[in-house]
């Protein structure tokens, strides 16, 4: 089936504009290529994303969709830099994977412990919070992004050029949930003002042998 592959910019919200890549033929309607599972998905009216609009979308020959896809963490991701305190220092680097049917935000943590890319609010919070709530920060090339991780040496980068894994992005989720729903829980436990709570059990003691009285 002969196609024609097309690049649409997309808004993301606050954070600029994203290219996603759409390709059509006579026989199929528009189809979407996702960055979450890595296949192609047809346009449907009734749910997913909306069609192109047709004044935002750019003709592409077929080997330079493919380069879109191998480039797609220089060339349709969107970077963000959390600056913190006063000074505004650079801190953490985040990055929106913006498929047409979802996005993934993901944070990688260049001060302290961290190194890996996990799953995070961050961007969320800046383009759906007031103002005066949202976090620091600004947009950032892929190549600045790349040139501050790269600050902690050669593993970071490798780590930061690591192609975007689904599955593990769902486990980390999964499991910032558990975390989250975990903490929840424990505060539900927790005594009331003015209540004492009853010390537990200590497991090490044998119950005492039950005195009959005659």
């Amino acid at each position: 089936m002969a196609y024609t592959y097309w690049a649409h910019e997309m808004d993301m919200q606050g954070l600029g504009t994203a290219t996603s890549l759409w390709r059509h033929s006579d026989a199929a309607s528009w189809e979407f290529r996702s960055l979450i599972d890595g296949e192609w998905h047809p346009h449907r009216v009734d749910r997913g994303p909306s069609a192109p609009d047709p004044s935002k979308v750019r003709p592409l020959t077929e080997q330079q969709a493919r380069d879109m896809v191998r480039n797609a963490p220089r060339d349709m991701y969107v970077y963000t830099q959390r600056l913190i305190g006063e000074s505004q220092r650079p801190g953490a680097v985040s990055r929106r994977i913006p498929s047409p049917e979802s996005f993934q935000d993901q944070v990688f943590s260049v001060e302290g412990s961290g190194g890996k890319w996990k799953p995070t609010t961050s961007l969320a919070e800046f383009t759906n919070t007031y103002s005066d709530d949202r976090p620091s920060l600004r947009l950032i090339s892929h190549e600045d992004a790349r040139r501050h991780v790269g600050k902690r040496g050669a593993d970071a980068l490798k780590e930061f050029d690591r192609p975007f894994n689904p599955g593990t992005a769902a486990s980390q989720q999964r499991a910032a949930m558990a975390r989250a729903g975990k903490f929840q829980s424990s505060l539900g436990a927790l005594p009331e003002a003015g209540e004492r709570p009853s010390p537990p059990a200590s497991p090490h003691l044998a119950a005492h042998p039950k005195v009959v009285v005659k």
